[in-house]
């Protein structure tokens, strides 16, 4: 199967040019909230996109005002409300490093507006990414207690106590601050976003694929045998779906309020700009 004969996405848009795959995030009304489904689709199509010869690379981006808010709040507080637990997926994920570890072509992401958890999850496997101005990379989730490290690769991109502080903060930090800490590669002003992400994934599509994926695999493995490999297995709670009081009240706001809601009694007792990196 090739990647151009799929089209039944629901929350990607996929499009093809020559040997780059173009994926752009596409539910702005859930500010591309990253979801079960929405795992599934990207996992799916990165597994076509590995045998498919006719591409070389994958770019990521999203339609609306943020890349990704992060975790779909609504359905975990949904599920909540019905069972007193996490969604069922959490439950039966297994521990192992994500599909994307281990694609084995190019991935690169465009982002902006807003990165969540989930968002900041997906960009730590991804090859390189540009930001564009303005965007911020959040944690702040973790004010409520959620700052559990669950396997969390970003402890190989940061120095410890950046890794500390949005743990354990509810830390975030801007574009420029990303790219001061090689956590994105450009950062781009408003509108030149796309322009900059095709001009990237054309020349690392130059490359000869057997080279391109020689360099990344084993880049990889070197890094496996560090210990990212392993990095899974550092989960104390979450995969078995359970809850602390602070997430139960959360979720229970986000049920009867509205996310927005939620969000204000959160932060509501805390000095945001401690937070920032």
């Amino acid at each position: 199967m090739r990647v151009a004969d799929i089209d039944d996405w629901e929350l990607l848009s996929v499009t093809q040019e020559e040997h780059v795959v173009h994926v752009v995030l596409d539910n702005p009304s859930t500010r591309n909230a990253w979801s079960h489904r929405l795992n599934t689709e990207m996992d799916r199509l990165l597994e076509v996109a590995t045998d498919d010869d006719s591409v070389r690379v994958v770019s990521v981006s999203a339609n609306g005002p943020v890349f990704t808010s992060g975790a779909d709040l609504k359905a975990v507080a949904a599920e909540y409300v019905t069972t007193g637990s996490f969604t069922p997926e959490a439950r039966k994920r297994l521990p192992g490093l994500p599909r994307a570890w281990y694609f084995p072509k190019p991935l690169i992401a465009g982002v902006h507006g807003f990165v969540g958890p989930e968002g900041l999850h997906f960009l730590t496997y991804c090859d390189f990414v540009l930001a564009e101005e303005g965007t911020r990379f959040s944690y702040e989730h973790s004010r409520i207690g959620t700052g559990w490290p669950n396997g969390e690769p970003l402890a190989f991109h940061f120095p410890i106590r950046v890794f500390k502080k949005l743990l354990m903060m509810g830390g975030w930090f801007d574009a420029e601050t990303a790219h001061s800490l090689h956590f994105v590669q450009r950062v781009l002003p408003t509108g030149k976003l796309r322009a900059e992400l095709d001009r990237w994934a054309c020349d690392l599509a130059q490359v000869p694929p057997e080279g391109m994926r020689a360099a990344k695999v084993g880049i990889h493995r070197q890094y496996e045998a560090m210990g990212v490999v392993d990095i899974e297995m550092t989960k104390e709670r979450g995969s078995n779906g359970e809850l602390t009081p602070e997430d139960a009240l959360f979720f229970r706001t986000v049920h009867d309020k509205g996310i927005r809601e939620a969000l204000k009694t959160r932060d509501a007792s805390f000095d945001t700009e401690l937070g920032r990196i």
